[in-house]
């Protein structure tokens, strides 16, 4: 059987009306992986880092995103997270 667990950055500020909120770097969420595959000693499979684009409503943020502010010519924000694919059972 293959299975997958998500860690994502924590949320370090709430935002507001006028402020987005922040979230800790990347490495915290690989961090808490690697201290998970240890703890259960898993066959890790494959690590990456999923990236989506913000399919929230404005002000939303989803309990399994991270947030990350993109600039470019049109400014928009995608959310990113840990995720470990591990083979358990038999």
């Amino acid at each position: 059987m293959i299975g997958f667990a998500d860690f994502v950055p924590a949320k370090t500020s709430e935002g507001s009306f006028f402020s987005r909120p922040d979230f800790a770097p990347v490495q915290e969420a690989v961090d808490r992986a690697n201290k998970w595959i240890t703890e259960n000693s898993v066959q890790v499979l494959n690590v990456e880092t999923v990236t989506l684009p913000n399919m929230l409503r404005s002000g939303e943020t989803g309990p399994q995103d991270a947030h990350v502010h993109v600039s470019g010519d049109m400014s928009h924000e995608v959310y990113q997270f840990v995720r470990v694919w591990y083979k358990y059972g038999q």
